[in-house]
């Protein structure tokens, strides 16, 4: 789910992924299930796996977000829903969800993992694609906490929180573009979440993530099992999990 300046920046970085990983991952789905903000570069799976297209936004709307990216790269979403909440999706009714470099674009990381185990049959899987902080444009902001994801899903529609995610976009813009002035930063910041909510929200490292997934599944009834995860070491990092 990226739009605007994110989105030219993902692109960029795409051209580097690493597909012998990406491929032993890709064959753990089969049957039928659904990807998120496939957009312009969406997963590559094999023929066991059956794919419905998620986004936020329709396939108008995905141009007109992403002037730069050609118009036959983008993938026409099948049904357009929020990621947090999937509304359309009934319970238990997925083999799998797969989400490659969206979680750190969503306000409420949390929320959105609690509604993808929702999808999912058990047994079901989740498979996560990341970016690693210490390889990507986001080196040097300051890592997301597990309380801070504790403390977005706690208060949803707040002023606070939407003070909240106005700095963590203002952040992320700075870091873009270093040249940009504090206000210019939150003059874009408040652009963003005005237009389609979507930034780096939230910054990790493979160590720091599976941490907070850890502490989720153990501790705060995420019903899933981690089953396998691996990162590349050059620029993201990938987790399954399965449902229980």
């Amino acid at each position: 789910m990226l739009r605007l300046g994110p989105l030219r920046i993902k692109i960029r970085f795409r051209r580097f992924k690493p597909e012998r990983l990406r491929k032993k991952f890709a064959r753990e789905l089969r049957g039928h299930g659904i990807e998120i903000g496939a957009l312009g570069s969406p997963f590559r799976v094999t023929a066991e796996a059956m794919v419905t297209y998620v986004d936020r936004f329709s396939a108008q709307e995905l141009r007109e977000h992403n002037p730069g990216v050609p118009p036959e790269r983008l993938v026409a979403p099948d049904l357009v829903s929020d990621a947090t909440l999937l509304a359309e999706i009934p319970d238990a009714s997925q083999d799998f969800v797969i989400a490659s470099h969206v979680l750190e674009h969503l306000d409420d990381p949390v929320r959105a993992l609690f509604t993808w185990r929702r999808v999912l049959r058990p047994g079901g899987q989740l498979l996560l694609v990341v970016p690693d902080a210490r390889f990507t444009f986001d080196r040097g902001r300051a890592l997301t906490t597990l309380e801070h994801l504790l403390w977005d899903a706690a208060h949803p529609g707040t002023v606070e929180k939407h003070e909240s995610d106005l700095q963590h976009v203002a952040e992320f813009e700075a870091t873009a573009e270093p040249r940009l002035t504090r206000e210019q930063a939150l003059a874009r910041a408040r652009a963003v979440l005005a237009e389609s909510y979507d930034s780096h929200f939230h910054v990790w490292t493979y160590t720091t993530f599976r941490s907070h997934l850890r502490a989720l599944v153990e501790n705060h009834e995420l019903r899933f099992r981690i089953a396998r995860d691996a990162s590349d070491d050059a620029f993201e990092m990938i987790f399954l999990l399965e449902a229980v």
